[in-house]
């Protein structure tokens, strides 16, 4: 199966949200102003690319407004910038599936509430030197409950595990008992070569080919899938048969997929080019029988960096 760029308003929204910035340069940016404006002319290439407005005022204005009341951070935001020119150097930056992690750029003054007490919203909680603290949910037995949680970056055995970060997603895994919310857990980064495994509900490093795989989601490396034998395999070469009795169709290399009519690994379609069914298409959109490089969900993203249409 071709990994589908995780392009997404959340993903984008989240990001602009947590560090709230915009633009270019190479300088440090001293103050929020510095910053706002670095951190979107790095977006810019994005928007020229989309045909649309390239100045960074749309960018401007909505992360002046989410960090509007709260505390700048000059060191943390310097290394916002450097860590998004790193990003913006990758070739697929403009799809936002691989947003860095930019939290703690604008603070707010927060709440007194320490992890494992209860918190209606993140403004509850105290913010903590050691990472990032959330208003976390857990729902049980039809009833939710809140309490302030730690958030540590996570490495080989750590735990409990919350999650697993992927790019610009993180998905949360269930932790805990019952009703209970850990007050401090730890995110598995697939960057970092580990995945927040369900069953121990620890870090897990994630398998090469040859290592054992339970089928989860990230149990192998993206050169690899989990096969029937719940084994990490190398993925399927152009022309290999797929989506058969005893061959995944989610066996075929990143540039690949499935053709559900042939049965065999085919290359993606590069966008522009004809087609009649958005699984050929490397965007994963077939839109008027053309590959679109846009999707919707990246369309609306776009339209928080760049405004237009």
């Amino acid at each position: 199966m071709r990994l589908r760029p995780l392009a997404s308003t959340f993903a984008v929204s989240v990001h602009l949200a947590v560090l709230v910035a915009c633009g270019g340069g190479t300088e440090g940016a001293a103050t929020q102003d510095s910053f706002v404006n670095q951190y979107c002319a790095i977006f810019s290439p994005c928007c020229e690319q989309a045909k649309r407005p390239t100045d960074g005022a749309t960018c401007n204005a909505f992360v002046s407004a989410g960090a509007s009341g709260k505390t700048y951070d000059a060191a943390k935001g310097t290394e916002c910038l450097e860590k998004t020119r790193a990003a913006a150097a990758k070739a697929d930056f403009c799809s936002f599936g691989d947003m860095p992690d930019c939290s703690g750029v604008f603070v707010s003054a927060g709440g007194g509430a320490q992890p494992g007490a209860t918190c209606k919203d993140d403004s509850d909680c105290a913010t903590s030197p050691e990472g990032k603290v959330d208003c976390a949910s857990t729902f049980s037995s039809g009833s939710e409950s809140r309490v302030c949680q730690l958030q540590l970056v996570g490495k080989d055995g750590d735990g409990p595990c919350l999650g697993t970060k992927d790019g610009g997603v993180t998905s949360f895994a269930s932790s805990g008992s019952g009703s209970s919310t850990p007050s401090r857990g730890y995110i598995c980064n697939v960057a970092d070569g580990v995945r927040c495994d369900g069953k121990t509900t620890k870090c897990v490093r994630i398998g090469d080919v040859g290592a054992t795989c339970d089928g989860s989601s990230n149990a192998c490396v993206k050169t690899a899938y989990c096969d029937v034998t719940q084994k990490c395999a190398a993925r399927l070469a152009d022309g290999a048969a797929c989506g058969v009795s005893g061959v995944s169709s989610n066996a075929c290399a990143e540039t690949a997929y499935c053709d559900s009519t042939t049965k065999k690994c085919t290359p993606a379609l590069a966008d522009g080019a004809a087609c009649t069914r958005s699984e050929q298409c490397r965007s994963d959109r077939c839109l008027n029988g053309t590959c679109a490089s846009e999707s919707s969900s990246s369309s609306f993203a776009l339209a928080f960096l760049c405004g237009g249409g």
